[in-house]
């Protein structure tokens, strides 16, 4: 009796074998978000032997192989190398009639039609999945860029979208690390009222033209001191948004030593009165700091390309950071006249050769 079940049961699976199986997959093509991932599903719904089984995944358009699963296991090496670690197969899953593939960190090339092939002895068939083009929003640019005061920098940003320029939601300058609004585009138009009082008249984008094509770089114009920092441009568009981060570095090249700065050592009389404290820092009031531009030097910077500046003269056109940079440093206090020495120090926007001296 229990061989007769048994003939039964085998010759019951040999006509469904033999009558051959379907494989099924989504009826709708899948859309996907750039460097995301997506399943594609193939499955049957009675699960086949599994020692002569064969699935294969494939390029309809070029016929790449995307994945083989043969003789009980995956086989990388056959795949082509555009999918090397991101064309994921589930094993554990193909006894339950699970040929499923997952595909990771998807590019603009991933998009397109896929077919997926189960063979056995008795039967083979195929199911087809669409990736429609993929949803993109990637913005780039970043980048690292020095200014001297008064110039006009361009911080790039480029928008890579599917989305038309005038139907993308919002793209925004923000100065990151101080959080102030410079520049907001919203739905096709640039509202110029949003942006922070202190930019006001020196930010722009470029045209609309340059906008059409992805272009949403800002000019910034007459760079000052203040102005370096982080910049962060972002985009936004429905569920995907997408930002780059544009340094603008410290507006100075740090001065040090006599290799800029010449020193120059004054023998005051006693009637300066540098005995203490206090006149020193009444002294360093009246210090002055002869310097020569380089030929390199934007002339718009100081109305003489060389000459006789205080300070905080030299603060206001951004050449120095701190109108404390100049200092005088005593070599003792003696009966004798003192001997005192005057230097430059600090920042500057330009390496200059200074000379200190001081004025009573």
């Amino acid at each position: 009796m229990e061989a007769a079940v048994l003939l039964w049961f085998h010759l019951l699976l040999s006509v469904i074998f033999c009558n051959g199986f379907h494989v099924q997959g989504p009826s709708d093509p899948l859309t996907v978000q750039l460097r995301d991932s997506v399943m594609l599903p193939c499955f049957v719904e009675t699960p086949l032997p599994m020692e002569e089984l064969e699935v294969e995944w494939k390029r309809i358009d070029s016929g790449s192989l995307v994945h083989l699963w043969q003789n009980g296991e995956s086989r990388p090496e056959s795949q082509n190398q555009r999918y090397h670690e991101r064309a994921h197969f589930f094993s554990e899953e193909v006894a339950h009639g699970n040929f499923s593939l997952l595909l990771t960190n998807v590019t603009q090339e991933d998009a397109g039609v896929y077919k997926c092939v189960v063979h056995t002895n008795q039967h083979s068939d195929e199911t087809l999945i669409k990736i429609m083009e993929t949803e993109r929003l990637i913005v780039s640019g970043g980048h690292v860029i020095s200014a001297y005061a008064g110039e006009e920098i361009t911080l790039n940003c480029s928008v890579d979208s599917h989305i038309p320029s005038e139907k993308i939601e919002e793209v925004s300058w923000k100065k990151q690390d101080e959080d102030l609004l410079l520049l907001l585009y919203q739905e096709g138009e640039i509202l110029t009222e949003s942006t922070h009082g202190r930019f006001k008249g020196r930010v722009e984008f470029f045209s609309a033209e340059d906008r059409n094509k992805g272009n949403f770089s800002m000019r910034l114009k007459d760079v000052r001191t203040k102005d370096r920092g982080l910049y962060i441009c972002s985009a936004f568009s429905g569920d995907l948004s997408d930002n780059t981060t544009v340094e603008v570095q410290q507006l100075a090249a740090e001065l040090t030593g006599a290799d800029v700065v010449t020193h120059n050592k004054q023998t005051w009389q006693t009637d300066t009165k540098l005995s203490s404290e206090a006149d020193l820092a009444a002294a360093n009031d009246k210090l002055y700091c002869k310097f020569n531009l380089p030929t390199s030097a934007p002339s718009r910077q100081t109305p003489a390309r060389n000459g006789m500046m205080t300070s905080n003269e030299l603060l206001t056109l951004g050449l120095i950071e701190s109108s404390h940079f100049m200092t005088c440093s005593h070599q003792g206090v003696t009966t004798q006249p003192p001997s005192r020495t005057c230097s430059c120090q600090g920042a500057t926007v330009h390496p200059l050769t200074m000379t200190c001296s001081h004025t009573v």
